[in-house]
């Protein structure tokens, strides 16, 4: 039986991933580093330290942490506007799943305090019983380790959670923990996503409700 809901947040709760996108691409051809759009696009719901393995395979730890501190100074002078970028199913969504009586979890790459930002502009931390960010593991997704940590935190088996993503690699890191998968439709058409392996597909995030409705009852 469904006891609670495990959230994706950057292109599930907020539509951020074409912003993202831009950010990243300008802040590589700023410092001088070649990159294709195509192969920025190709790295869709993975976070930088991916990004950055990928991409640059050659690279000094050195480079990277110079990479990284960069990046983290650029994003606080191009900061981006959460509240309007909020998915607007999400407040909706999120109160009539608490009022089905099911926990919500957070399970997030992003760190923490971008969570918190988030939060503090949006006001959809409310909902959440528990957070996790991807920050406090060694590998992040396709890794389980961030679904298996929020199991752990929720204290319920995988039999009785949904995890709601829209990546590839989110998908496959709930998958691989056991975890059943409703993958999002993008919120944006300039992105195609391989959700293929996610075992229900919700065009809204208020399709959700009666998926989850119904995982409850034991009828799906």
């Amino acid at each position: 039986m469904l006891k609670a809901v495990v959230f994706d947040l950057d292109g599930v709760l907020i539509n951020s991933e074409p912003y993202y996108f831009e950010q990243k691409l300008n802040y590589f051809h700023e410092i001088g580093l070649k990159v294709t759009a195509e192969q920025v696009k190709a790295l869709y719901g993975q976070n930088l330290r991916q990004v950055w393995q990928t991409l640059f395979p050659e690279a000094t730890p050195e480079q990277y942490t110079q990479w990284q501190a960069g990046y983290v100074t650029y994003k606080k002078q191009h900061p981006m506007d959460y509240r309007a970028r909020l998915n607007p199913d999400a407040v909706p969504t999120l109160a009539k799943l608490k009022q089905l009586g099911l926990q919500l979890a957070l399970a997030s790459a992003s760190d923490m305090a971008a969570i918190e930002n988030v939060f503090q502009h949006t006001g959809i931390g409310q909902f959440f019983d528990k957070v996790t960010s991807g920050q406090q593991f060694p590998r992040s997704k396709p890794d389980p380790a961030i679904y298996l940590a929020t199991l752990s935190q929720l204290q319920l088996p995988a039999s009785d959670v949904l995890a709601v993503e829209d990546s590839k690699v989110g998908i496959a890191a709930a998958r691989a923990a056991k975890i059943k998968v409703a993958a999002l439709k993008p919120l944006t058409d300039d992105f195609v996503i391989d959700q293929s392996q996610a075992d229900f597909k919700v065009s809204h995030l208020t399709n959700l409700v009666q998926l989850a409705a119904d995982l409850k009852a034991g009828t799906k």
